[in-house]
């Protein structure tokens, strides 16, 4: 599906979705002498928020672009049966767990303040009560909830993988898949496990749908326990306190636990034991 598209053109891509957000922001504040016109009288986070957006739009519309009509069809097509819905749905708290069990191991043994809840996604000029709430959650909505998965597994799961299984092994394309998309996040233990059992669900229902529904469930956890904390102390409650840590050995032990019974077998059953896997076939 995404053989013919190079990882120069993604490259390419990027630097121009950029460009074309970067040079109007750079002319206004030129013309106002003030960096802050650029926000058009939002935060600073806010206004990065935005331009972020922006950017993502504009690239995901390149890349959609230039991938055939047919083959657009193809890759948002749900060839997964319903029951196999309620595993995906598990898997995806199973990672989850992982996230948050690594994120709390980090916070006991140093000083960093990591948890689910990404603190640079949190405006602290604003609050729950303000004007501007509604119009930086709706906004942080659609680049985490919407934009955000589909360009994320556009690039990793679509043109990334392909482009690397022509020329090596699956394992390895899956590997260095995984690695890049994990470093390019805050939790990049999590991620990189959350990249590998992506890359193995794509390769399983040969369709972005299926990474992509786990991933717009994963991200819409992480913005309701951000939309959450503007509300409440995630911190005095138990169920929630783990997702802010640090959690205890006891809880880091059971969340291993839980991930890796879920994570483990599903990945072995469904991928490499199905007649049709392409990982499998790589094999013999």
């Amino acid at each position: 599906m995404f053989a013919t598209f190079s990882i120069t053109r993604l490259v390419a891509y990027y630097l121009l979705s950029a460009l074309l957000v970067i040079i109007p922001a750079a002319i206004i504040v030129i013309l106002t002498d003030d960096i802050h016109s650029i926000f058009f009288g939002l935060s600073e986070l806010q206004g990065e928020e935005m331009l972020n957006v922006l950017c993502d739009i504009l690239l995901l519309a390149l890349i959609v672009r230039f991938i055939k009509p047919k083959h657009r069809r193809l890759m948002f097509m749900s060839t997964i049966p319903k029951p196999k819905f309620v595993h995906l749905i598990v898997l995806t708290f199973a990672m989850l767990c992982v996230s948050i069990a690594w994120l709390d191991i980090m916070q006991l043994y140093t000083e960093a303040d990591l948890n689910l809840v990404d603190s640079r996604e949190l405006d602290p000029t604003i609050s729950a009560q303000d004007s501007g709430f509604s119009f930086y959650m709706g906004l942080l909505f659609i680049a985490m909830v919407i934009v955000a998965p589909i360009l994320e597994e556009l690039m990793f799961r679509g043109i990334l993988l392909d482009r690397l299984s022509l020329k090596l092994s699956p394992l390895w394309a899956i590997a260095i898949t995984s690695l890049i998309f994990g470093l390019l996040h805050h939790d990049y233990v999590g991620n990189i496990i959350f990249g590998i059992v992506l890359c193995l669900i794509r390769l399983r229902y040969r369709t972005l749908f299926a990474p992509i529904f786990i991933h717009m469930l994963n991200n819409l956890i992480a913005f309701l326990l951000i939309f959450s904390s503007y509300f409440f102390d995630l911190s005095q409650y138990p169920f929630t306190s783990i997702f802010v840590g640090p959690a205890s050995y006891e809880q880091i032990a059971i969340l291993l636990l839980w991930s890796s019974i879920v994570i483990g077998p599903y990945c072995y059953h469904e991928i490499l034991k199905t007649p049709n896997s392409r990982f499998k076939k790589s094999r013999q």
